[in-house]
């Protein structure tokens, strides 16, 4: 037996190392197949990805097969025992590696924290340059003061401490106030300030599997993270605890398929959950984890909103706690929306408007009504875009009261200079109401041909509304613009092409039709060099080749005109020479 055995062995040997080699020869071509598609292989690698991917774990022991073939050819049992020693062995070895890394793994997973020697002040919180939710739920509901790693600080360290009352409506502890305030706790803030980390301290330590950290304290294998707990005591550290959540990875040759759930690794826990134990105070996972209530955090809004310094952030804030709060308690939410608007200082009727976006759709608003209306008179372009945004915001039969008001607004002053927000925002409106009436359709009509020219916001505004709703509205717009001189002309092609035909509910489509075209470029001889531009890209880019061709024409006679002049505009000659190039091929110049 055993020389039987002898004569064997140098076979069993040969067959699982050309086992091994053909294995993987095989694992590695199809590693480049599949990896081919996301390095530019093209559509065969795709295809052959998708073929092989499935397989993929299977196919490399085609080679081991083909050995244990020729040794049933050959008749040579020892090279049939050694593919399949091969075959056999490489399973095992994947799975004790797997059983191996997770109890590696399991070890590192310290769950229970060891209780702290010293009376520590301070604890270091892992990747917190500022003071986020953890931190604050911290300063909230211990003892402790909390430092955090920074680049902008000589020190490298920032450590804030809990303030509270009159302290939090200092200048410089506005802000963070007002995070507090968005964590749902009144009256608390943190003191920043620069650290030296000297002394006692609890230290803890994120590290990631992405940058090879967790891996050094877990395992190679391991995929996640680990967060560690030190009691630093005279430059010493100790580990209290280590927390750990991740998965152990598939081994490089994946003969055996394991499942997530199989090779996951360490319970998945919230940051705040970890604190929580280790510091032994009811922390819980969250933005929002303090108890004051809806009354309570806008009464401490409208004390900030008295400075002004701070409205935009305290109207965001506003409408945030808002709409959180519409479900459980929307009845303090209509209340201070009401004493807002009430309020003669404009910051709070402005922060009272945009409370009600975020009730939307809630009966029980008309108390606002008046303030609305105030507000869409005051030609504070601010103060007009709230009021509008509060009406989009009422249920859509509880509208009309401001119907007039809106109306009214396409012929003021703020429409002049609105930015796109309020200007869209208008524009929406209008287009949500019944057609307008004969009286109004004419004011707008008139109001280009009045001495003070419409800027572009007016005359797109004035256009929807002498279009909007009715029959033939495209047409009688079209020969409007085209009954217009100069720069009013000039101004209304700019602003069709702005908002579309169908942005100005126009009807039919939302292009300029080839007689339109053919009369503007015709009218382009009479624009001057300085608009010329922005009047040819209002519609240049719907053109047809015999647009441009008009168009490069008439370029090129402007530019024979400078550059024949004595005295040549250098930047006017770049120009025109841009829309030499651009017109024929529809480029931006």
């Amino acid at each position: 037996m055993r020389l039987r055995l002898a004569s064997l062995l140098p076979d069993i040997v040969l067959a699982a190392c050309l086992s091994g080699v053909a294995y993987l020869i095989t694992h590695f071509l199809l590693l480049a197949v599949i990896s081919a598609p996301f390095s530019g292989g093209g559509g065969v690698s795709l295809l052959l990805f998708v073929l092989t991917a499935f397989i993929y774990p299977f196919v490399p022991f085609t080679g081991p097969v083909l050995v244990a073939l020729i040794g049933l050819i050959k008749r040579r049992a020892g090279i049939v025992v050694g593919a399949l020693v091969f075959a056999t062995a490489l399973p095992l070895v994947s799975i004790l590696g797997v059983v191996l890394a997770r109890e590696e793994a399991r070890r590192a997973d310290i769950r229970d924290f060891k209780p702290l020697e010293g009376a520590p002040q301070v604890i270091v919180i892992a990747d917190e340059g500022f003071c986020g939710p953890v931190c604050i739920q911290v300063l909230a509901a211990t003892d402790y003061a909390v430092a955090g790693e920074r680049s902008d600080v000589k020190t490298g360290w920032i450590l804030w401490r809990r303030l509270a009352g009159a302290d939090c409506l200092q200048p410089q502890n506005v802000e963070s106030h007002l995070a507090f305030l968005r964590a749902g706790y009144v009256d608390l803030c943190a003191a920043r300030g620069e650290w030296i980390p000297t002394g006692d301290a609890i230290v803890v330590v994120r590290s990631d599997s992405h940058n090879g950290a967790a891996q050094k304290i877990v395992g190679p294998r391991y995929r996640g993270a680990a967060f560690e707990a030190y009691e630093r005591r005279d430059g010493q550290d100790r580990l209290l605890g280590r927390w750990i959540a991740g998965h152990i990875e598939q081994p490089l040759l994946p003969i055996v398929r394991y499942s997530r759930r199989e090779l996951e690794v360490g319970r998945r826990f919230q940051p705040a959950e970890f604190y929580a134990s280790l510091l032994g105070s009811k922390l819980i996972p969250g933005d929002v984890t303090g108890q004051a209530s809806a009354d309570q955090l806008f009464a401490a809004l409208a004390v900030l909103l008295k400075d002004g310094g701070n409205s935009r952030e305290v109207q965001r804030l506003s409408i945030d706690i808002a709409r959180r709060s519409r479900e459980t308690d929307l009845a303090s939410v209509l209340r201070w929306i009401e004493r807002l608007v009430s309020d003669p200082d404009r910051s709070h009727i402005t922060t009272g408007l945009w409370m009600i976006t975020a009730v939307s759709q809630s009966r029980g608003l008309k108390f606002a009504e008046p303030a609305i209306l105030e507000a869409l008179e005051s030609n504070d372009a601010e103060v007009v875009e709230a009021a509008l945004a509060a009406v989009a915001s009422f249920p859509r039969d509880e509208r009309d009261f401001a119907d007039q008001a809106i109306v009214a607004l396409a012929f003021g002053p703020v429409v002049r200079e609105a930015d796109d927000r309020l200007l869209q925002s208008l524009l929406s409106h209008l287009r949500d109401r019944a057609p307008f009436g004969t009286d109004v359709r004419a004011k707008a009509r008139n109001r280009f041909f009045s001495p003070e020219l419409p800027t572009l916001n007016e005359a797109g505004t004035l256009m929807m509304v002498y279009c909007h709703g009715q029959s033939g509205s495209r047409a009688a717009l079209s020969d409007l613009v085209q009954s217009l001189q100069g720069e009013s002309f000039e101004t209304a092609v700019e602003a069709v092409s702005r908002l579309g035909w169908s942005g100005m509910d126009c009807g039919g489509e939302n292009r300029w039709s080839d007689a339109e075209l053919a009369l503007f470029v015709a009218r382009a001889g009479d624009v001057p060099n300085e608009r010329f531009k922005a009047y040819v890209d209002a519609f240049r880019f719907q053109g047809s080749e015999q647009v441009k061709q008009d168009l490069v024409a008439e370029v090129e006679r402007r530019l024979k005109v400078l550059s024949g002049s004595p005295s040549v505009d250098g930047k006017l000659l770049k120009m025109f020479e841009g829309l030499r190039l651009a017109i024929p091929r529809n480029r931006v110049n």
